[in-house]
């Protein structure tokens, strides 16, 4: 049976290793969350775009029916 030093070393070891692929996992998710918002500022700035021209397009038709 291993000593209760063998088993306290690996212990922490394994504590050490969760605490390592946590922050990994966190910055892998923050990268994600970057990402995530980079895309959604490009949509809104696309629909804020099309609306716009949904908008023009609207007031030139008015403007010939008149």
């Amino acid at each position: 049976m291993p000593s209760k030093k063998y088993r306290t070393y690996y212990l922490k070891k394994e504590k050490v290793d969760a605490i390592q692929e946590i922050k990994e996992n966190i910055i892998a998710l923050e990268h994600d969350v970057t990402k995530i918002h980079q895309n959604l500022k490009r949509i809104g700035r696309e629909i804020c775009y099309l609306y716009n021209a949904m908008i023009k397009s609207s007031e030139s038709s008015s403007s010939e029916s008149e």
